[in-house]
This record gives C-alpha cells, structure tokens and sequence, in this order.
C-alpha cells in the first residue's frame, strides 16, 4: 500500500461544468439562508440577495447537497442499448469557489491522480479509464472520482474508490516532506504554464467573460494558495471533507444498455436513491454566484 502516497500525477484546472444533472438548477429563487457548513460565503451571499441595491446574480445556480448522512445515489442506465460499459462519478461538493479552495483541490488532483489510476486502474483492473478531477459548477467546487468499466459494477467500483481513499490519506500523511514540497512546486508550476496557443489564451479569457468574474490573474492566485497548504493541512481538510461526517456527497451510477430498470439496480451501502433528479433538487437550497462589475479598461488591456 505505499505505493499509493508515491508521487503526483498531474494537476487539473476544475471545469465548469456539473458533475450530474441532479447538481444543476436554473432560474429558482435564491434561498433565504443557506445551510449550516455550505462553505465560505453563502450565508452572506444568500443575505445579500434581498438587501437594497443588491448585486447581481447569474440566473444558474447550483443545488447545495445534503449534509451526509443523506448520501445520494442516482442509477441510469445508457441510452444505447448495446452499451456494455458501466460508468461511476462519486462527487464531494466542498463549497463555494475561492482561490484558496481551488488550490487545494487541484493539488489533492495532483497528488492522488497517478496513485488513484496505479490501484484502480493497473492493480485491481477495475476499468479503463480512471480518474479525479475539480469541479466548478456555477461557483460551487467539487471533487470527483470516475471510473469506466466493462467488468465491475458500480457498486463494487464504487466501493473500491472508497477503500483507496480510506488508504490514501493516511500514506500522503507521511509522505516525506522534501516529497510534498516537490510536489507543491510541480502542481504550482502547472497552473502558470503559458497558454500553448492563441486558442487556449482565447478560451482562459472567454471563460472568465461568460462567467462574469474577470479573474484575469486566477492561475497567479490558485498558485500562490497552494504554496500556503502545508502537508498536514491539507491531509486533515481531505479526510473532513471527503471522509468526514459533514461531507456532501452524490454518486452516479450508469448502467450498461440492456438494463432497463436501472432504479432496481443495488445502492451502495448507506444511500439513498435519487428516483427523479427535479423532485430531488426541489426542497434544496441553491447557490447563485455573484456577477462581478466589468474591469476598467486599463484592467483588460494589461491583463
């Protein structure tokens, strides 16, 4: 097992993008107050929302999950019937987007990526493709692993990511430090890559137009966060957040083609299935990110 605390593999900039439909809402009211541990800033957000001269709001929200022990599962199966694969996403939702929550998740990406693929992937054979990543859906981060295979199901997918997680933390905890420290320096430096081409410096700048935060300097400050977190920091917050009583967390299990009930399909142990993502977002509170002013145009022409 000591070679799952060995080195990063990569580091992973969060899309935006919902890790499921269940996680998106569109057009409904912000809440009154948010709930208790959403993350930095949504209890004032949500404040703000009807306060005079209030700002404005992205008319996309994303759902808040339920704090666990409400974990969810929501089983699909694939709208080809000949599809054979099997997929699983199990998403950690771990609040609202800072520069400081994004550097942990993507160094956490960095340091679990290439021990997450050598134990699922190359020992267990549990699919063909496996991975982690961020999330960024709609100003609410998230952490996600996801596997594909035409072997397992997803129960027992899912519960093998679990049981590396329940072994991976406790390694990256006694990781040598001159190891972590490397570690950091590599995923830093992955953020402050320059652009590979005039497309790649087109879309950074278009996504930060579409989202409305004209965060032109974002890679600069998720670097410098993530020089900040120390080793034990980071271990301590990973084991809250995704190990942790309080986590938020949503599973999506695909089924193969031929399945055609897949709501019959087992949970994993201790959730709760999600029958129809609407009535399931309906009585859940939502986060709407605030709409940042335009910049100066000094701002955009040194940017």
């Amino acid at each position: 097992e000591g070679g799952e605390g060995g080195e990063g593999g990569k580091g992973e900039k969060g899309g935006e993008g919902a890790a499921c439909e269940p996680c998106e809402a569109q057009g409904s009211p912000a809440p009154d107050a948010a709930p208790a541990g959403a993350g930095g800033g949504a209890e004032a957000m949500t404040e703000r929302v009807t306060a005079p001269n209030a700002p404005s709001l992205s008319p996309l929200a994303c759902v808040l999950l339920p704090v666990q022990p409400d974990r969810h599962c929501y089983r699909v199966a694939s709208t080809n019937a000949s599809e054979n694969n099997r997929a699983v996403e199990v998403y950690w939702q771990l609040g609202v987007e800072t520069p400081e929550l994004a550097a942990r998740i993507d160094l956490l990406c960095h340091l679990m990526y290439e021990p997450l693929f050598n134990r699922l992937r190359t020992n267990e054979t549990l699919g063909y493709s496996v991975d982690c990543s961020a999330r960024c859906t709609h100003g609410v981060m998230g952490f996600v692993i996801a596997v594909t295979s035409a072997t397992h199901k997803p129960t027992h997918i899912e519960g093998r990511a679990m049981a590396f997680l329940g072994r991976f933390l406790p390694v990256l905890g006694r990781m040598p430090r001159a190891t972590y420290a490397s570690n950091v320096e590599a995923a830093a430096a992955n953020k402050l890559r320059d652009d590979h081409n005039l497309a790649d410096e087109v879309q950074r700048a278009l996504s930060e137009i579409e989202s409305r935060q004209y965060a032109w300097d974002r890679a600069e400050r998720e670097a410098d966060a993530m020089r900040t977190v120390s080793q034990p920091d980071l271990c301590a917050w990973a084991r809250r957040m995704l190990l942790g009583d309080g986590k938020r967390m949503l599973s999506i299990h695909s089924h193969e083609g031929s399945i055609a009930q897949p709501e019959e399909q087992p949970l994993p142990n201790g959730a709760t299935a999600v029958a129809a993502p609407a009535a399931f977002k309906k009585p859940l509170q939502v986060h709407r990110r605030v709409d940042k002013p335009l910049p100066a145009l000094a701002t955009i022409a040194h940017a």
